[in-house]
């Protein structure tokens, strides 16, 4: 959605997601096309079958080409005319040797735009390359605020007549544990930021599905008195913006399914 973005409402919007197809988890359901409908990014499979891609983009391609299907996948896209650009991180990659394309050119980024020097400063503990790590610097050279910890015992019971041990109440009592210090993190961000809209720009990482589900029953009704809710990464990622309206664009050429 972020390219959509750049794009004002309309025909040319249209024009720009048209031209772009979108290939992800799961590989094998093959390309997706996109079109912004009602202020988000839709999916449609299958793609319309391109006569040959000009530009193949692969991002984390340390993972992608470091299994053999998405590899094949991915190649079987590629036309006698099809430019690559594959982005990777050897910090990331679980192999050392990835069968990448043969006569690749090299190109490293040593720039970090989207981060403050303090994030950068923690994130060389976690990168490879020795001494030319320390050539990684931040574009715009903004400091940021302290990175703020809130630690808890999460098996504790703290609130009293729950009981112990496993059981409905005691996983019920650990996601409310949870879902407080969420919110004390979320009041502590807006305390630093208070004119900052939260919209959009919160992630909330969790270990797997059945723990979201669990944090998210405890967490949704704290956040609904503040108008506030929770989306999934995809559902977020697809987000236009609320300058689309409730129309969308699907109106215009009479399309609908």
């Amino acid at each position: 959605a972020w390219l959509a973005r750049r794009c004002p409402a309309g025909a040319r919007r249209r024009r720009l997601l048209g031209r772009i197809d979108l290939l992800h988890e799961p590989i094998g359901r093959g390309p997706c096309s996109l079109r912004a409908v009602r202020g988000r990014v839709e999916r449609r499979w299958p793609a319309a079958a391109a006569e040959e891609y000009s530009l193949l983009l692969v991002d984390e391609a340390h993972h992608l080409y470091d299994n053999a299907a998405s590899r094949a996948a991915i190649e079987r896209l590629v036309g006698p005319r099809t430019r690559r650009l594959l982005l990777s991180d050897v910090s990331q990659a679980v192999a050392r040797s990835i069968a990448y394309p043969a006569g690749a050119a090299d190109v490293h980024l040593s720039e970090v735009v989207r981060c403050s020097r303090r994030i950068v400063a923690g994130a060389m503990a976690f990168q490879l390359g020795g001494e030319a790590k320390l050539l990684t610097r931040c574009h715009h050279e903004s400091t940021g605020p302290p990175l703020r910890s809130f630690l808890f015992d999460a098996e504790r019971e703290e609130d009293g007549g729950g009981g112990g041990g496993g059981g409905g109440g005691g996983s019920s009592s650990r996601f409310e544990r949870y879902a407080r210090h969420c919110m004390r993190a979320l009041e502590h961000a807006t305390c630093l930021f208070p004119r900052l809209a939260l919209h959009n720009r919160v992630a909330l990482v969790v270990p797997d599905a059945t723990f979201r589900e669990g944090l998210a029953a405890s967490l949704a009704p704290i956040l609904a008195p503040r108008g506030l809710g929770l989306a999934t990464a995809a559902q977020a990622a697809a987000e236009l913006g609320e300058e689309e309206g409730a129309g969308g664009e699907e109106g215009e050429g009479g399309e609908e399914e």
